[in-house]
């Protein structure tokens, strides 16, 4: 077990060692243990004066992610009101009307905002540094992660024709059979997909903002990574940490 053998032990030790093995796989890009990322996310929310659990709550929180069992909202985030907006896949399926019942959710302050955390999810073997699978409890070989994603991406084996067009996996498809190039690298195909999800996106929360008279909208994607190591996968378990994708957005409105 490759923790064991470099003598990680203690469950600040192992996060430690996974942050520093990413962030020289991912070129020095920021990972965040599950505390990290809830402190840090309340203090750039704070700063920009947008308070979510506080007696003058001005924002509502949404949040998508994936329906799969791995997936785990982080303890600090639980315990808010927020809007559950996931799907298979954690692609933003619910329309700009989704959007409006969030905006129609907020506290009563003079100032409102939403924030939308959007939480997609990839597997990650620290033996083999190998990006998109995971092996699940129970299970003896390892499975792809986001499998939804792995299912749909396989183009030549999925037709959209052959998906029932009143579920998630037939509105998921319309999005990645329109993409142009599939890239074979799991982490980077993962990073596009949800780049574009993120502009349709933006384009729909603007246009709420403004027909609600709102302060404004904070867009913050993060990849959500299950990280094990062999003796970790022949106990089915893992540890998250989260890393901070470059599409975020920050919109003020300036027409109040």
């Amino acid at each position: 077990m490759l923790l064991q053998k470099y003598n990680v032990i203690g469950k600040e030790e192992v996060y430690a060692y996974i942050k520093e093995k990413l962030k020289q796989e991912l070129n020095g890009k920021e990972v965040y243990t599950p505390r990290e990322f809830v402190s840090n996310l309340r203090l750039e929310l704070s700063k920009k004066g947008i308070e979510l659990n506080s007696p003058h709550q001005n924002a509502i929180l949404g949040i998508i992610s994936c329906r799969d069992e791995v997936v785990k909202i982080p303890e600090g985030l639980r315990d808010l009101n927020y809007m559950d907006f996931s799907s298979l896949g954690a692609l933003y399926i619910s329309g700009k009307e989704g959007l409006e019942v969030l905006a129609h959710h907020l506290p009563e302050e003079k100032d409102k905002w939403i924030v939308l955390l959007h939480l997609p999810h990839i597997g990650y073997d620290m033996e083999n540094e190998k990006f998109g699978y995971i092996r699940r409890k129970g299970q003896k070989s390892d499975s792809p992660c986001c499998g939804a994603h792995a299912f749909l991406k396989e183009s030549k084996k999925v037709s959209g024709k052959n998906l029932n067009p009143y579920t998630e996996l037939h509105l998921i498809y319309q999005v990645i059979a329109n993409k142009a190039k599939v890239k074979n690298d799991p982490y980077e195909w993962t990073k596009s997909l949800y780049k574009e999800n993120a502009f349709y996106l933006a384009e729909a929360l603007i246009e709420v903002v403004k027909e609600n008279a709102l302060m404004g909208f904070f867009y913050l994607p993060y990849l959500q990574v299950h990280v094990q190591d062999n003796g970790m996968k022949e106990e089915g378990i893992h540890y998250d940490v989260f890393i901070p994708l470059e599409f975020r957005i920050f919109y003020q409105n300036d027409q109040r």
